[in-house]
């Protein structure tokens, strides 16, 4: 297809060409690329980093940048999904598990970040945290407007295991990754293995519409993935055990919900053969039991390499959902995000109305009143001292004339 490879320059201009003709022929497209085929393809061009202007960009940093300046230059917009593929090569389940984390956990160390290590021009080792979807976003932040609402896309992922219940664990912790963050807007895996259909069933039939953060005290083996539907009056928790080797007793507490009286249904995967067992909604290997709760709280036992839904009756008062259905319309920015050494964190609201504007811990607590009050003019500002603030996760929640969208934070 490309017997001489092609300088960056040349492939922008090309990917320009088409894009201003598809949009020309379709403006309401959505154009995605540049569909970048691996990891090490993620920061290089034709192995090398690329060097213009006497500064190092890494292959994607740099295609974000010539789409910002193109798009200013034509006035036409030239992406709507940045989208990436990832083929990782590990044969080792206990690492396969963790590849969720390679998106946008900072903390992770991926075995496979190659590409990384060569990012500032020379090899260096020490470099292992990918986390490539928050390094995306902050270069979309950087060199797009404010409001540019691009969202993000895995269009093509497989893993090099044929465990079924590995496959499974990958799969629902990926799902469970990008429920957490919805700016992920298109996930298409390209191979298909025994325990992905147990897993794609179990997920899509019953979670609920928005999902709700959650905390672990020990994320590396265990997740929740929690989802809450409109009335308020229903969860289902996805629990996640990566341990390859241990069965992990699971206590499933609530802030902001209210459980009824009586016993929680739960679905099981685990122990899966070999061969596929999934064959309809009444026919497949969820094993169905349930749970009582105690002090509107429910401790369950996962067997290693599962996955468990409980699904939860009671009534809200407070909680935060994370649906983020304003992506594309920019209703609201929060940068630098990660915070890393900055000591403010700069929110921008891009419409007006009566607004309350609170930053939340994990459990939903309001660690801050940001604003409460009428936004007449816009773009409205507002400025959070972020050094007092604990390091990790916390949420924006903005209630703009009813309508409620959340920012996740990161404060390092």
């Amino acid at each position: 297809a490309m017997p001489i490879q092609l300088s960056p320059e040349e492939f922008m201009q090309k990917y320009f060409a088409v894009a201003k003709m598809a949009r020309a022929k379709y403006p309401d497209i959505k154009l995605v690329g540049p569909v970048t085929a691996n990891e090490w393809q993620w920061y290089n061009w034709n192995g090398n980093i690329i060097n213009v202007g006497g500064t190092n960009y890494a292959w994607i940093e740099y295609f974000i940048k010539r789409i910002g300046e193109e798009q200013a230059a034509s006035g036409v917009r030239l992406l709507d999904v940045l989208d990436l593929h990832f083929y990782p090569g590990s044969t080792d389940v206990s690492q396969v598990v963790q590849m969720h984390r390679v998106y946008f956990d900072e903390t992770y160390d991926f075995p496979e970040a190659n590409g990384l290590k060569k990012i500032n021009g020379g090899y260096d080792n020490t470099l292992t945290k990918e986390y490539i979807f928050g390094k995306i976003k902050t270069w979309l932040d950087k060199y797009l407007p404010a409001n540019h609402g691009v969202t993000l896309g895995v269009t093509e992922t497989g893993v090099n295991i044929t465990n079924a219940n590995g496959v499974a664990v990958w799969y629902a912790g990926t799902m469970g990754e990008f429920m957490k963050h919805p700016q992920v807007e298109i996930f298409t895996p390209w191979s298909w293995s025994v325990g992905m259909w147990e897993t794609l069933h179990l997920y899509s039939r019953y979670n609920k519409p928005s999902f709700i953060p959650a905390a672990s005290t020990d994320e590396t083996n265990v997740s929740a993935y929690p989802s809450i539907n409109a009335a308020g009056d229903s969860i289902t928790v996805m629990l996640v055990n990566r341990s390859t080797t241990a069965s992990k007793t699971v206590n499933v507490s609530f802030k902001g919900f209210t459980l009824d009286a009586g016993a929680f249904a739960t679905l099981k995967l685990s122990s899966l053969p070999s061969s596929e067992t999934f064959n309809s909604h009444t026919s497949n290997a969820l094993k169905k039991s349930t749970v009582t709760a105690a002090s509107n709280a429910v401790s369950v036992s996962l067997p290693a390499l599962s996955i468990m839904a409980v699904q939860f009756k009671g009534a809200k008062s407070e909680y935060v959902t994370g649906t983020e259905t304003d992506f594309d319309l920019g209703l609201m920015q929060a940068f630098p995000n990660p915070t890393m050494s900055e000591k403010s964190l700069h929110i921008v609201i891009n419409q007006p109305g009566s607004a309350t504007l609170d930053l939340l811990d994990t459990n939903g607590s309001v660690v801050q009143n940001v604003f409460h009050g009428e936004i007449k003019s816009v773009p409205f500002k507002k400025d959070i001292e972020v050094s007092t603030l604990s390091k990790g996760i916390h949420f924006l929640r903005l209630n703009l004339d009813g309508k409620i969208v959340v920012r996740k934070v990161l404060t390092y």
